[in-house]
């Protein structure tokens, strides 16, 4: 269910959040097939999430147009 929720999440960010879609074209670029791609984006995102929830701090989109 996590899993799931975290595909999710990864999806929708891939098109919206301009790093992690650069990070995903990059690793595709060089080769990688896109399950894996996708996997790598879902731990640097949830990387991030971890983080947030450490320091306590909001949430702050970058590279995001506004």
């Amino acid at each position: 269910m996590v899993r799931r929720a975290l595909y999710l999440a990864t999806m929708n960010a891939l098109r919206g959040d301009n790093d992690l879609s650069r990070f995903y074209r990059g690793l595709r670029e060089w080769g990688k097939p896109g399950k894996g791609a996708t996997v790598a984006a879902m731990w640097k995102l949830l990387l991030r999430l971890n983080a947030i929830a450490r320091r306590g701090t909001p949430w702050v989109a970058q590279g995001v147009p506004e």
